[in-house]
């Protein structure tokens, strides 16, 4: 355990398993909010293929709506993704740690 003092009050730096997999579950799920749209509409200009017009990001959200255009199978990516993450964070800190 390693101790901080701010303010002459020890805190403890040790967090639990439950805590560990509380904050990776929230940093996973906070990074996919900001970032899948972008690969969202990535995928959908690499859709489009060679030798066809390209589909824009303005025809994506124009078709879809912003919303639904933007984040288009995000609960299935979420359910792919952040087991996968909360697995090898925590293998890491039982190894590390």
């Amino acid at each position: 355990m390693k101790w901080l003092s701010i303010s002459n009050l020890p805190f403890i730096l040790f967090q639990s398993t439950a805590e560990t997999l509380a904050a990776c579950c929230a940093s996973k799920v906070s990074a996919a909010v900001l970032t899948y749209p972008c690969q969202n509409l990535r995928a959908c200009q690499q859709a489009a293929g060679p030798g066809r017009r390209q589909v824009t990001a303005l025809d994506v959200l124009r078709r879809n709506g912003v919303r639904r255009g933007l984040y288009a199978g995000m609960v299935p990516y979420l359910a792919h993704v952040v087991p996968n993450v909360c697995l090898v964070f925590m293998v890491y800190e039982a190894v590390v740690g």
